[in-house]
Parts: structure tokens; C-alpha cells; sequence
């Protein structure tokens, strides 16, 4: 099984973007938490997150505040 792990993306939309394109086909995904906080995109990279079915997603401490 070929996995992309993403873990403190903080808000960087172009950053996760450019991941997402550069993972290649991947059977799942897997964000290890602290997608929101710190840069401007925070709302865009979880709408974009949501948007993976084959997504395993764990909250981190940014997420909880």
C-alpha cells in the first residue's frame, strides 16, 4: 500500500497543494493534526482535506484550540 503522511500543515494551502500533487497515487492519506493555525489558508487546507476520501485524519493541539 503506497501512504502519504502530512502532518503541521498550519495554513500553508500552496505548501499542502504542492504535497498533495507531489505524493504521486497514493491509496491513503494519512494528517497527523495541526492543519489550522499560523498561515492565512487554514479554513481552504481543511475544506481541502475534507474533500480526500481516502483520508485518515487525527487532531492536533491547534485543532483542540
Amino acid at each position: 500500500m503506497i501512504i502519504a503522511v502530512f502532518s503541521d500543515i498550519h495554513g500553508n494551502l500552496p505548501a499542502l497543494e504542492l504535497a498533495i500533487k507531489d505524493a504521486g497515487k497514493v491509496e491513503k492519506y494519512f494528517f497527523l493534526g495541526d492543519v489550522v493555525n499560523y498561515g492565512p489558508w487554514s479554513n481552504e487546507c481543511v475544506q481541502l482535506i475534507e474533500t480526500i476520501d481516502n483520508a485518515f485524519k487525527i487532531l492536533g493541539n491547534h485543532e483542540v484550540y
